[in-house]
């Protein structure tokens, strides 16, 4: 147990990094579910548009069935799905008068995606190296230290 609460002072001096790298991780995670969700939303809109449309309606008809059955709690369930909120705001999003417009959309909600995603992973990088480095010399210091005590 000793040796667990030295190794945690040591993490306390770098706590700034921890929790820059951990915001960068936590980013990085979002950024590449959202260029992922793009990607396939991208793809099944450019592919089969008449499903999305046909999905829709039957989405709008399952909210007036979800009115009158509320005591239900699978209708309450199908009521408040997260899923289908966020296909309807990506479709919405994405969607355009024409599928070129669609497509330059996309295409540029997903180079953005994409380049955050990169941008945080990068800087996730640095800042666990820096932590790495910064955690390595303070043992450096602290055993040279020790040393000279001797």
């Amino acid at each position: 147990m000793d040796v667990f609460k030295r190794v945690l002072a040591y993490l306390k001096t770098v706590k700034t990094l921890i929790a820059a790298a951990l915001i960068c991780s936590i980013l990085f995670a979002f950024f590449n579910l959202v260029a992922i969700w793009l990607s396939a939303t991208f793809i099944e809109s450019i592919f089969s548009p008449s499903a999305a449309a046909v999905e829709e309606s039957s989405e709008e008809v399952a909210e007036e069935t979800n009115i009158e059955n509320i005591q239900n709690i699978e209708s309450l369930k199908e009521k408040f799905n997260l899923n289908k909120y966020i296909k309807k705001s990506t479709r919405k999003l994405i969607s355009r008068d024409s599928k070129l417009e669609s497509l330059k959309i996309v295409c540029i909600l997903i180079f953005v995606a994409f380049l955050f995603k990169n941008l945080f992973d990068y800087l996730k990088n640095i800042f666990i190296v820096r932590l790495n480095y910064r955690i390595v010399n303070l043992l450096r210091n602290n055993l040279y230290e020790h040393l000279q005590k001797l």
